[in-house]
């Protein structure tokens, strides 16, 4: 997808807490446990579909095409990779490509819109095979292209144009992104004091 030449670059900061509370939603609808990938996917979808509605996502982060979809590239590090505390705390590593629910984490984090749509989400998707999820993001989403065995930044700009937003929604996101990182560094300078 092409990017639109001088628009500004919208980034949103991973919010691990609301990761975590996004994926023990989603992992409580799902008997407790899900494929690794599914979960993946879901929560993507979910920041997706928040960011159509709302113009921010719920969780954020960096996202990327993989050869098996698009992912939120914290997410997918959380899981696979590079674990936290918070998140072993609450989610287990993969066993036999599935992660358990530890304990429950709550949502107190996550706004009633953000939990509506992490229920639609898992509603949605439930009874959905794990590859049959990537098949259907394969030819559903016009942001994700085949990296070819590689990866590729899938940015937030592209999302918007994907989901028929039009410049001035996009450059209005672009202020909400930038307005959110602004408050989020002034909270932690006073956290800081």
């Amino acid at each position: 997808m092409n990017r639109m030449p001088h628009r500004p670059f919208i980034r949103y900061r991973f919010d691990e807490r609301k990761a975590v509370q996004a994926a023990g939603l989603l992992l409580a609808r799902s008997e407790g446990y899900l494929n690794y990938m599914k979960l993946i996917k879901l929560l993507y979808l979910a920041d997706r579909e928040h960011l159509d509605l709302y113009g921010a996502p719920i969780v954020g982060g960096a996202y990327a095409a993989l050869p098996y979809g698009p992912v939120i590239t914290e997410v997918k590090e959380r899981i696979t990779e590079t674990r936290s505390d918070y998140w072993n705390e609450h989610i287990s590593p993969p066993a036999d490509y599935e992660v358990k629910l530890l304990k429950d984490v709550g949502d107190d984090d996550l706004n009633d819109a953000e939990v509506e749509i992490l229920e639609l989400i898992a509603k949605r998707y439930k009874d959905v095979h794990p590859f049959d999820l990537v098949n259907e993001l394969h030819g559903g989403l016009p942001e994700w292209r085949d990296p070819a065995g590689s990866s590729f930044t899938i940015w937030v700009e592209d999302i918007l144009r994907a989901l028929g937003k039009n410049d001035i929604e996009i450059a209005a996101a672009a202020r909400l992104a930038a307005d959110t990182e602004c408050t989020d560094r002034a909270l932690l300078d006073v956290q800081e004091e």
